[in-house]
């Protein structure tokens, strides 16, 4: 029986067929490590947080439009602090803006690219700058309004000087603590987030 030379052509395609399979398992068993982590608590605990930020946000979009309404509906029914209506107006209209802002920065910085340079990156955020920080000074001067009010505010009888319509004020009076709420768990969450990545690193 003669033996048939083995062209260079069929020792390629002999070999490709002996590792084939060796690199088919190799794969397969390397392919739940790289699933494990993806798939271990840290993954379920992004995702959840990645949900609760995301309604959080949707609920902080629809916030402002109600700070507004409500602020214009009971306009003249806060005697005790006639500042209250009009703070929950202008603090809604800027959180609107600031959105506005934000969505035209990001969209300029998207469309031109790498070609944007430090200076129109510089003009962009100069936009921002003077509208958080009269947002953060109305929000103190909110404070003030509101919590300066509580120890004596009516919310029955309309014909005291004491008077603040009933939604309104608690309106106000829980967003304003709900803000801290949130601004503790962000924090909060920041250094946990710290702490994961520094465990994590070592």
């Amino acid at each position: 029986m003669l033996l048939r030379p083995m062209t260079p052509s069929s020792a390629r395609s002999k070999m490709s067929e002996t590792t084939r399979p060796v690199q088919l398992s190799l794969w397969s068993r390397l392919w739940p490590c790289f699933l494990e982590p993806v798939r271990g608590p840290a993954w379920y605990v992004v995702q959840s947080l990645v949900v609760c930020c995301s309604s959080v946000f949707l609920l902080m979009s629809a916030v402002p439009i109600a700070m507004i309404v409500i602020g214009a509906l009971y306009l003249d029914q806060c005697p005790i602090e006639r500042y209250i209506p009009i703070y929950l107006i202008v603090a809604g209209s800027s959180y609107m803006l600031r959105t506005i802002i934000s969505a035209g920065e990001a969209y300029y910085r998207r469309s031109r690219g790498p070609a944007s340079s430090n200076e129109e990156q510089q003009q962009c955020k100069g936009l921002s700058w003077p509208l958080n920080l009269f947002i953060i000074g109305w929000f103190v001067a909110g404070n003030v309004w509101i919590f300066r009010a509580g120890s004596q505010v009516d919310m029955f009888d309309s014909r005291s000087p004491y008077f603040c319509e009933e939604t309104l004020y608690l309106f106000a009076y829980w967003l304003t603590n709900v803000s801290y709420l949130l601004l503790a768990l962000t924090c909060c969450c920041a250094c946990c987030a710290g702490l994961w990545a520094c465990i994590s690193k070592n």
